[in-house]
């Protein structure tokens, strides 16, 4: 009988420390709200951006905030992509800086045209870098040469890329594995979807870090409303959309999962 109970009491004591617990919430900022975790220098950190209103706030793992930091948006421009946030990548001091990309179109005129700006700002906001015309920028880790930006200078119509400009950077990619964006290990570079625009269907091509094993592939519209969510694995590197579910225009898309997040990506329906 004894034997018993003490059986009992040990498999009740396994069970109650393998439960799994809430410790904290973070309120959706808005519908657009995105959650994750960034690598420092100055440690781990929870990361939550609102698409909308441009905000980016971390918060050390004990939930305390860390910083708030706004990207400036122009009216009329809307937050297209953003990353590589680091406190000794960009610069040389301990400050908090990150990379952002927004976007505006003119449909006054045929074909509509499509304005980028890509920044790289200071927690403080001071402006390190502009680059016009940039549809996304990210960091790599190139060894010995240091570490590179690369950055993706659209077309006006928003058909295809120009040209891609390489920056060096006068800091480096925490050398741990990064769990948001921060390393070439890490980094996917989104494959463009095809054809493009499209009118009955559209294939997005995708790879995500192989470390994860599921993910989700989120569609946009441009005032960034998830219209459509997808899970995908990598058993295929493609995906087929019915466009007949959308109507004629510009979309986004993007892949997250387990705090890693890929840039956005576009697609145009016509009709």
């Amino acid at each position: 009988m004894k034997n018993k109970i003490s059986l009992i009491l040990l498999f009740v004591s396994i069970v109650i420390k393998a439960q799994i617990t809430l410790e904290h919430s973070y309120p959706a900022i808005s519908q657009t709200s995105q959650f994750s975790v960034v690598r420092l220098n100055a440690g781990l950190k929870y990361q939550q951006v609102d698409r909308i209103s441009g905000y980016l706030k971390l918060y050390n793992l004990d939930h305390s905030l860390y910083k708030n930091i706004l990207m400036p948006l122009p009216s009329g421009f809307y937050l297209y992509s953003f990353g590589n946030v680091s406190d000794g990548l960009f610069d040389l001091d301990t400050d908090v800086e990150l990379c952002y990309s927004y976007y505006g179109n003119n449909v006054t005129v045929t074909p509509v045209t499509y304005t980028f700006v890509t920044k790289i700002i200071k927690d403080n906001g001071t402006v390190l870098l502009t680059i016009p015309q940039c549809e996304s920028a990210y960091a790599i880790n190139t060894g010995a040469n240091g570490s590179k930006l690369i950055a993706n200078i659209d077309s006006l119509n928003k058909l295809s890329h120009e040209k891609f400009n390489v920056y060096s950077l006068v800091g480096s990619i925490p050398s741990a594995t990064s769990i948001k964006n921060n390393d070439s290990e890490n980094h996917t570079e989104m494959l463009s979807p095809f054809p493009n625009p499209s009118n009955n269907q559209t294939t997005i091509p995708y790879e995500f870090p192989s470390n994860v094993a599921l993910a989700q592939l989120v569609i946009y519209d441009l005032n960034g409303k998830a219209l459509k969510t997808f899970t995908i694995d990598h058993s295929f590197n493609t995906l087929e959309i019915d466009n007949s579910e959308f109507a004629s225009g510009t979309y986004l898309y993007n892949i997250t999962s387990q705090g890693w997040q890929s840039d956005s990506k576009k697609i145009i329906i016509v009709k």
